[in-house]
């Protein structure tokens, strides 16, 4: 740039014109050079040496601009040596976590080991979990098979006006359900007696398929819960809307006819879908934790699984924690690198340069170089190995 300050204090006493010239900008210089070498690209090199030295000479000799240099690399030195330090708690904290990460790692290796000592013992626990599992298994299916077996039987076959009092405790648990069905036919006893184990079978393909791998499990989850509440839902509005008739035909007052919004406000529906589908619900996953406990059984084959994941969570995060390390430790050394260069530089008798400034002048004398050389005809081929030379010149002379 124009603004540039010329090197005044290392002006040459003769008007030499290979010199730059008092009060010249170096901007002017590189065209008045050019202009002399007529564009030549050999001379380019020695020419932008003489504007590095100038420079160099020029800051070098400006003693406020030295004292300027040598504030801003105190402050540097002094905030670098607050980076080391940092450097050094945060290695320490990483030292200490991976220290941790090891003792952990031993202690899971220990159990895994005594775990796998101890494959084909019978597990206690797991046998009492499955004698628990069963017991509530078993209350559950009974539960579910006369409420099921009652639900479809009302929903299906049952005259509601032979029932004196109490409709919904009859429609959800007729202990008569099955030898009514009989009564009806082998097809009605068939169709009650098969009822129930739709549902269970819906609770079996749950804990299946909560134990899949992949995401596709969590859909097929979802489908088979929403077709077991869509289910309950149909019963419980054909009940109750059985229930309904027959207090209209028993009611004084006229009543409108049963639909979806009288249904929803219904307590008999969403007591049918409760008592069902909360307790289809709890025996799925009473299945699947009874099934569980009885492949531990012979076995501890889930808690030898579970260290084994833990052990390879802790590998995992102890390579996270070494590259951490490694990194900060790096960083440490670059910081050093850093705060020694800058040692250096503030030893007494060195001077300080800005590379900046000095870069600023070498465009500033290039821009002008480049400027004469398309009127005077020169070939584009002739300015890009101008450019070249250049760009290679500063970064070997520039370079940190």
């Amino acid at each position: 740039m124009a603004g540039t300050p010329t090197p005044t204090n290392t002006q040459p006493t003769t008007l030499n014109p290979d010199e730059i010239q008092k009060n010249e900008s170096y901007v002017a210089y590189g065209r008045r050079m050019c202009g002399k070498v007529n564009g030549t690209p050999t001379p380019l090199t020695a020419l932008l040496h003489k504007v590095f030295l100038y420079e160099r000479n020029r800051q070098s000799n400006d003693r406020q601009l030295q004292e300027r240099h040598r504030l801003e690399n105190q402050n540097k030195l002094a905030n670098l040596q607050a980076d080391i330090e940092r450097n050094k708690i945060d290695q320490r904290a990483v030292e200490a976590k991976l220290e941790e990460n090891d003792t952990n790692h031993q202690i899971l290796q220990n159990k895994l080991i005594e775990a796998q000592s101890h494959i084909g013992q019978e597990n206690k626990m797991a046998k009492a979990k499955m004698i628990l599992g069963l017991c509530i298994l078993a209350v559950l299916t009974v539960y579910l098979f006369v409420f099921y077996s009652s639900t479809f039987y009302s929903a299906f076959f049952k005259d509601f006006m032979n029932i004196s009092d109490n409709f919904l405790a009859e429609a959800m648990f007729d202990s008569r359900a099955i030898p009514l069905a009989l009564k009806n036919g082998f097809g009605s006893f068939l169709f009650i007696m098969c009822a129930p184990m739709i549902f269970m079978g819906l609770g079996y393909l749950l804990h299946f398929y909560s134990v899949d791998k992949g995401k596709l499990k969590y859909l097929k989850i979802g489908v088979t819960v929403i077709i077991t509440f869509v289910f309950d839902c149909i019963l419980a509005y054909i009940i109750a809307n059985k229930i309904y008739d027959v207090m209209v035909m028993m009611s004084p007052v006229d009543m409108p006819p049963f639909g979806f919004d009288i249904a929803v406000k219904d307590i008999n529906v969403w007591a049918v879908i409760f008592c069902g589908f909360i307790t289809y619900m709890i025996w799925g996953f009473v299945f699947g934790l009874t099934i569980s406990a009885y492949e531990e059984l012979k076995t501890n084959k889930g808690e030898i699984l579970k260290y084994q994941s833990e052990i390879k969570q802790n590998r995992a995060e102890k390579t996270i924690l070494t590259d951490q390390l490694t990194q900060l430790q790096r960083d440490e050394s670059s910081l050093g690198a850093r705060k020694q260069n800058l040692d250096n530089q503030l030893a007494t008798g060195v001077f300080i340069f800005n590379n900046d400034e000095i870069r600023t002048a070498m465009n500033d004398f290039f821009s002008g170089w480049i400027t004469v050389m398309t009127p005077m005809g020169l070939a584009h081929e002739q300015q890009q190995e101008c450019q070249a030379i250049f760009n290679r010149t500063t970064d070997q002379l520039l370079k940190d």
